[in-house]
């Protein structure tokens, strides 16, 4: 039940009732001795179908929306109360096995990860090996299939094919739920599968799945469906006898044919004969597609990908570019529809056939991100900008870099998914005989654009692109800029651009000047801005990690002091301070004194040192504080940052383990919690070497006298 609470997303809406599933999830967080099993109970209530039934119309209803469709009419949506959509994804968690299971090889829409790219890689390959045969594909496309499948049918298949969910189904359609329009307009769903349920796919398989296996009966060439999308390849003959089943099998249970949105098309590219069904257009060889996978020539692939993709990604683009906010502007990018939606083309589609528009998007997302920060597009800033963000990039990936990897890796999982085996025809740069997974092909070429850059740099880049290769370092880029937990994932666009303008290597002044501090010459890249003794800046800096430190280790009920007097007994005459953070009580009558410290692997002192942060912590820290602690209650652990991002190992421990107290305690998955503690600790390393340099921006009063002038 826990790990169904805490699927939901943070900006899930609400039913009928007002509340949203965050205020669940703020609850088990808050207070998990109690509530947690009364949720559970509740939950396993309404999953036997025993709960009063006056509450059926309203735990079973939603909140309707009407969205316009791009070309025409509506799409109504609805959303379900948070309860009803619990209990549906604790079936689904826990069937999840039996699911794939039953409908393996019938129905890829639902229980089987990866089901688009296995239907259409599927095709693909039957298209090719009957090219000249004379065989057709006939797609089929049902009116409103979802809102007038039979309610009673779909009821009745699902509870004989998963007898557990009997019950519960039978609670939530044995009368029609409500549904509110705009607040003050009511009315009831009287048939299909309802909107806002989780299980709804599932429910219309299991209405669908009768006349799938009577077309099965009939050993088409193939036959796949996508819930209520399918393609079946077959002579002409069989063909109608499909046509007919579905036509006199699907309209009691309420599937009707739309013809005009089925498609006939003959796989022999030369034939000109007409569809045999009346009203069904024919589609030609050259431009057959399934579920938005172009699988025609190279013609319509290129013009396919560039209305489907191109064209739709201009407009999100420009709109980025005008956004104030540069950190949120850099987020939305990596999760915009045009990133998805190239990912999916790079994993159905070969490169080769749609390659221009490859280089048309790659170049415009490189555009939109230098022009968001308001950098220079340098061909360094460029490869480097186009690295995963876990190796020192922004996480820009390109498609003409990556789209092999991503092909390969698809189209030889599609095929454990599909349990069969197709022969690759493909052009070597497109797909490859070996199989590797895209998070591994991806990492390599990663990793190689990397390599390239750290030749072709100087000692200081090169140490820079190294210290950025290290676990967290670079989890400030991918967090996302919320203040549920607190302000520190937040950056203003001045800070961000000054930390990504460092990690991309480009200037942070316009000009060499004096400090206005120390009267010393200031670099171009902020080095000395970073390392300047003077004003408090450093301490600032400091105090700033040590805080947000202590604040997890609150946050984890441990107890944490900062700066404890005493720590090392009653002797020590000097009054030193050397834990910045103090735990009491950390193991078996142990502490634990935390000395922070942030330091700039640019520098002088550190640029030719592998670890800068792993010898500052030994010689620095370790070396002269920890013998003082022998004879002490206490252990000694540094945790030193690089303004890079980069902490030492020893640091990384302590810190892992503050975050595991603190994510128990919270009552969050511990991988959700940590990757958001990480970011924040990131964040603020980030944020305060950027206002370093800001602190320090030289503006030249004459020049700006002469404006004014």
């Amino acid at each position: 039940m826990r790990q169904a609470l805490f699927s939901f997303a943070p900006t899930s809406a609400a039913g009928l009732f007002g509340y949203r599933p965050a205020i669940l999830q703020q609850c088990a967080r808050a207070e998990s001795f109690h509530f947690v099993p009364t949720l559970t109970r509740a939950v396993n209530v309404l999953a036997s179908g025993e709960a009063p039934l006056f509450l059926q119309p309203f735990l079973a209803g939603g909140v309707s929306i009407a969205l316009a469709k791009p070309n025409r009419g509506v799409r109504p949506l609805c959303c379900g109360d948070p309860l009803r959509r619990l209990v549906a994804k604790c079936f689904c968690a826990g069937g999840s096995g039996e699911i794939s299971t039953k409908f393996q090889g019938k129905n890829f829409g639902v229980g089987c990860p990866g089901g688009v790219e296995a239907v259409a890689h599927s095709l693909r390959d039957v298209l090719q090996k009957h090219r000249k045969s004379g065989l057709a594909l006939l797609k089929i496309d049902f009116k409103n299939a979802f809102n007038l499948l039979d309610r009673n049918w779909f009821v009745e298949a699902s509870s004989k094919m998963f007898a557990g969910l009997e019950r519960w189904t039978w609670w939530c359609y044995h009368q029609p739920p409500l549904l509110v329009y705009d607040h003050s307009r009511q009315f009831f769903s009287q048939s299909g599968v309802q909107q806002g349920d989780p299980l709804g796919p599932l429910y219309f398989c299991c209405g669908l799945q009768t006349l799938i296996d009577q077309i099965s009966e009939l050993c088409p060439v193939y036959q796949k469906w996508y819930m209520d999308d399918g393609g079946i390849v077959g002579s002409p003959e069989l063909l109608l006898k499909v046509w007919e089943i579905l036509k006199t099998g699907g309209e009691p249970l309420g599937l009707h044919l739309n013809p005009a949105k089925c498609e006939w098309s003959w796989l022999d590219p030369d034939c000109s004969l007409e569809c045999p069904i009346a009203n069904v257009p024919i589609t030609p060889t050259d431009k057959i597609q399934m579920l938005g996978v172009p699988l025609g020539s190279a013609e319509f692939t290129d013009e396919f990908v560039k209305n489907d993709l191109c064209s739709a990604t201009e407009g999100v683009m420009s709109k980025l570019v005008e956004f104030e906010d540069t950190q949120a502007a850099l987020y939305l990018l990596r999760l915009s529809f045009g990133i998805c939606r190239a990912t999916h083309f790079m994993r159905t589609t070969p490169l080769s056939l749609w390659s221009n528009q490859a280089n048309k998007f790659d170049t415009q997302v490189g555009h939109t991100v230098f022009h968001c920060l308001g950098l220079k597009p340098t061909p360094e800033a460029y490869e480097q900008a186009s690295v995963g963000t876990t190796i020192g990039g922004l996480g820009i990936r390109r498609i003409v870099d990556h789209a092999k990897g991503a092909f390969t890796a698809s189209w030889h999982e599609a095929q454990g998914v599909s349990k069969e085996s197709w022969t690759n025809v493909f052009l070597e740069r497109d797909c490859s005989n070996t199989y590797e997974s895209q998070q591994t092909a991806s990492t390599k070429t990663d990793v190689l654009i990397m390599s390239k850059l750290k030749e072709a740099a100087g000692p200081r880049d090169a140490q820079r692109l190294s210290r950025l290769d290290s676990p967290h370092a670079n989890a400030w880029l991918s967090a996302r800029p919320s203040s549920m937990d607190g302000k520190d994932t937040i950056l203003s666009p001045k800070i961000f651009r000054v930390a990504v303008a460092r990690l991309l290597g480009q200037p942070v002044f316009s000009s060499s000047a004096p400090c206005p501090l120390c009267e010393q010459n200031m670099d171009l890249f902020g080095d000395h801005s970073l390392c300047c003794k003077k004003s408090g800046d450093r301490i600032t800096r400091h105090n700033n990690v040590r805080n947000l430190v202590f604040k997890l280790a609150d946050t984890g009920l441990l107890a944490p002091e900062l700066e404890k007097l005493g720590i090392l007994g009653p002797t020590d005459k000097s009054r030193r301070r050397p834990g910045d953070v103090s735990i009491k009580h950390w193991s078996l009558h142990r502490g634990l004194a935390i000395d922070v410290a942030v330091i700039c692997p640019l520098a002088a002192s550190h640029l030719h040192s592998s670890e800068p942060c792993e010898s500052y912590a030994k010689t620095q820290k370790t070396d002269r504080y920890a013998p003082a602690f022998e004879k002490s209650d206490y252990d000694f652990a540094p945790v030193v940052f690089e303004t890079s991002g980069a902490v030492n190992k020893e640091g990384e421990s302590v810190l892992k383990q503050i975050i595991r107290f603190a994510s128990k305690r919270e009552g969050i998955t511990h991988t959700v919690f940590a990757a958001r503690a990480w970011a924040r600790l990131s964040c603020c390393v980030q944020y305060s070497a950027a206002q370093q340099i800001l602190n320090r921006d030289y503006v030249d009063l004459t020049e700006v006298a002469n404006t004014l002038i």
